[in-house]
């Protein structure tokens, strides 16, 4: 099961970021983690607020935030083949 989700906080002090998020169905979880690629972490901007929520074995009490979506910082026009680190 996969949902679109709303952060409402976030935590970066711990071993992994956890958030705080509603999903579309007004469904509240707290420390949800947010798996983040080796090598990489980031505290997104108070306005990078929507994410993809993922549900393992379609279990709704404990989601995996595996992105969010930043249409507000994201770089564009990149050409085919680059890639780009960016922050707000």
């Amino acid at each position: 099961m996969i949902r679109r989700a709303f952060r409402h906080a976030i935590n970066t002090a711990g071993r992994t970021v956890l958030a705080q998020i509603e999903t579309l169905a007004g469904e509240l979880r707290d420390a949800c983690e947010v798996l983040e690629t080796y090598g990489f972490t980031a505290h997104p901007p108070a306005d990078v607020d929507e994410g993809i929520a993922v549900h393992p074995n379609c279990d709704a009490g404990q989601p995996i935030i595996v992105g969010w979506l930043d249409d507000k910082h994201r770089p564009k026009g990149l050409k085919s083949g680059e890639v780009c680190l960016y922050s707000s």
